[in-house]
């Protein structure tokens, strides 16, 4: 496996509108593996992505993670979101990760 970024989330928990991340599940990208699942919330990744962090969405599935999308961090009307598409909504959105 090559390196895909500093992190990699697998899951996500949304408001009941799904709209606004409340908390994430991200885990290390060592090179040829990932590290254990870690808790953060949505201001953390808000944080790290500004500080030069980079995310990227994977999912599990036969025994592998598949690589998603790059998430990215955006400012609209003073206020960031977190996406792994290029739209430019007022919500998050990082695809199809499973919920928890």
């Amino acid at each position: 496996m090559v390196k895909w970024a500093n992190f990699v989330i697998t899951h996500v928990r949304y408001n009941q509108t799904e709209t606004r991340i409340i908390k994430i599940k991200r885990r290390s990208d060592l090179g040829d593996k990932l590290g254990s699942p870690v808790e953060r919330t949505r201001g953390q990744i808000v944080t790290a992505i500004g500080n030069g962090y980079t995310y990227v969405t994977a999912t599990y599935a036969d025994n592998k993670w598949s690589k998603g999308d790059r998430v990215i961090r955006y400012n609209l009307e003073g206020e960031y979101f977190i996406r792994t598409d290029g739209n430019k909504k007022k919500s998050d959105n990082l695809g199809r990760l499973p919920k928890f």
